[in-house]
């Protein structure tokens, strides 16, 4: 019987612990409740202040919207980029001019831009002793935020990157420089998206671009000059093991072409010979070749409009011979 009530009793008292455990306070449902505001609401100004660190909660996204200081993010799964979707524009046989009309419900697009990089020399005596061989220059990068309306048309011009060189080893026939790649709003003439080729005379391209929204702007890699050695064979004879100069690359892109690798006796006859390769897309230089030099593959254009509409038509679906065109595109704004 003494057993008996000794286990009524524990049993009592944890059953006693185990409600006083759960303390009141802790069974309220405590929650933080974010401003919920539509797109249009979350991108104005006159409802949600425009800055950093600044959380609100979109009905139109389902998510939570988080701001960096220059755009808005989303938490949570799923495609949570400012900018989805993308359409590519391309050309495969020549450089081209040609003009793009904002959809409807776009305000603003991230365009990312790359300038062509230019061909690659030829190995080149100048006398005295002195020899050359420099890779093309990397096109130069940029990525900024454009304010559009609607119906507005863009004129895009994604030139064509730099040929090689050509020659017989000794004396080397010109190379070209990579050309320009700029986006015009309207009919103001203003180049809002301006960057540069890769130079021949190895220097990467320039950046440009208006001054206000650039996010990133970097100068194209130099392609370099060629690393040579000589070996001694016998008395008399020596053996010149020559490294071309490798092509600069374009910002955030794979390197650039490589440079051909030769191996001569006394300067002369080649023993050994490696060519040199093109430019990397988009934007790398191509490397410096012993008898041709190569060129460049191509640049890169990409445009990020804000809303959720498909622009690539038929008719608009073209790859540029220097550069590459994407845009993408989300709706923050309505």
């Amino acid at each position: 019987m003494s057993n008996r009530l000794f286990y009524i009793g524990l049993l009592l008292t944890l059953i006693h612990c185990g409600v006083n455990a759960q303390t009141p306070w802790a069974l309220k449902p405590y929650a933080i409740t974010l401003p919920r505001v539509t797109t249009a609401q979350q991108s104005s100004t006159a409802t949600v202040p425009q800055q950093a660190g600044n959380i609100v909660y979109n009905t139109e996204q389902q998510a939570v919207a988080v701001h960096n200081g220059i755009s808005w993010g989303y938490l949570g799964g799923g495609d949570t980029g400012e900018f989805k979707k993308s359409a590519i524009f391309y050309n495969i046989n020549s450089p081209s001019l040609y003009f793009w009309t904002v959809p409807n419900g776009v305000n603003q697009v991230l365009i990312e831009a790359w300038g062509a990089g230019a061909g690659g020399n030829i190995y080149t005596n100048l006398g005295n002793g002195t020899i050359t061989c420099k890779g093309g220059g990397g096109g130069g990068y940029i990525s900024q935020l454009v304010n559009v309306s609607p119906a507005t048309s863009l004129t895009v011009q994604v030139s064509g990157g730099g040929r090689g060189a050509a020659g017989n080893g000794v004396t080397a026939l010109s190379n070209s420089g990579g050309g320009n790649t700029f986006i015009r709003i309207g009919t103001d003439g203003i180049s809002y998206i301006d960057v540069g080729g890769g130079e021949v005379n190895g220097a990467g391209g320039y950046r440009g671009g208006i001054s206000s929204n650039i996010l990133t702007n970097v100068t194209g890699q130099r392609g370099q000059d060629l690393v040579m050695a000589y070996e001694p064979r016998g008395s008399t004879d020596h053996v010149l093991n020559l490294k071309l100069g490798n092509g600069g690359s374009a910002y955030g892109t794979m390197p650039g072409g490589y440079g051909g690798q030769v191996t001569t006796l006394n300067g002369g006859s080649v023993l050994y010979q490696v060519a040199a390769t093109d430019g990397n897309f988009p934007g790398g230089g191509g490397g410096c070749g012993y008898n041709y030099g190569e060129k460049e593959l191509m640049g890169w254009l990409s445009f990020a409009g804000n809303n959720n509409q498909t622009i690539c038509g038929n008719d608009k679906c073209k790859m540029i011979h220097s550069s590459f065109i994407t845009y993408r595109y989300y709706h923050p704004i309505g």
